[in-house]
């Protein structure tokens, strides 16, 4: 997991921006220390009502992307981080967070799916991963298949 520390200002807040990969956890590590409760707010607008509140008690803030789904992505926030409890919180820490767009592996099985077909027109159009001795049970091999031999198999 990926880690920001934010240091929070005393006399007034600090500001720091966050950019947030999509589908990837992110921690905000708090600087102070303090074991003080903290809370994340996330607004589309400076001072707007909050989108996501997300609560600590300890010096750290997780970002999990199942807490966040509902932001768009290209997008950019405004946080604030408060600490304390509810009658005693004061905003130790405001910013923009932009949220990054990612492209998340699917988990496709590549001896399968050849994308774009490795960028030659009329080229192969399927991959297949075998051992020698399936290679040369081929009888002829295809010449729209690129083929690729395990060692060792």
């Amino acid at each position: 997991m990926r880690q920001i520390t934010i240091t929070p200002g005393l006399a007034r807040p600090s500001v720091a921006a966050i950019a947030l990969i999509r589908d990837e956890p992110l921690r905000l590590l708090i600087a102070s220390g303090a074991s003080a409760p903290y809370v994340l707010t996330l607004s589309a607008t400076e001072g707007g009502a909050p989108l996501v509140e997300i609560p600590a008690s300890a010096a750290q803030i997780d970002l999990e992307p199942a807490t966040l789904q509902a932001l768009g992505e290209g997008a950019a926030y405004f946080y604030n981080i408060w600490s304390g409890a509810a009658a005693a919180r004061f905003l130790c820490a405001k910013g923009m967070l932009t949220v990054v767009p990612s492209i998340v592996p699917a988990g496709a099985d590549f001896a399968t799916i050849m994308l774009n077909n490795f960028g030659v027109q009329d080229g192969p159009q399927q991959l297949i991963v075998l051992s020698r001795a399936e290679y040369d049970a081929l009888s002829p091999p295809h010449s729209d298949t690129l083929y690729l031999i395990m060692e060792g198999a």
